[in-house]
């Protein structure tokens, strides 16, 4: 990061955005939310199409700042279901590039799956959504 005396800036590989009041110029805080609350409902929608018995209430989307899990999960649902769900939804994610060398190394036929670590952490399996729920 980068101070000048007008204002902070942060440096990305290939451009310059500033940042005012700790919020990235040009994006406000309720379309931030918006884009969490869309990628909480289409998880939600594709859990509710794999397991058709459940009913709508089964699984919530929690509101935008709340703590806790971003999807909540009926009994019934958690029985079907034992997964946590936290969803983010970034302009840019890097594990898109390991996804991708996946797929293109991927044989006819199967699932591509990247699994990625940094250094002192445990592994992360990076695999496309619709994918993942076939494995449900």
């Amino acid at each position: 990061m980068c101070v000048c005396r007008t204002a902070t800036y942060e440096l990305y590989p290939h451009e310059h955005r500033r940042i005012e009041a700790g919020v990235v110029k040009g994006i406000s805080v309720a379309a931030r939310k918006q884009k969490g609350r869309l990628m909480q409902q289409q998880v939600m929608r594709a859990l509710l199409e794999k397991f058709p018995q459940l009913e709508p209430d089964d699984i919530t989307s929690r509101s935008m700042g709340a703590s806790g899990e971003d999807l909540l999960l009926s009994p019934a649902a958690r029985k079907l279901i034992p997964y946590s769900f936290e969803c983010k939804s970034l302009a840019r994610f890097v594990g898109h590039n390991y996804i991708e060398q996946a797929v293109t190394n991927t044989p006819a036929g199967r699932t591509p799956v990247a699994v990625v670590k940094a250094n002192h952490k445990k592994p992360v399996v990076i695999m496309y959504l619709d994918e993942w729920i076939k494995t449900l």
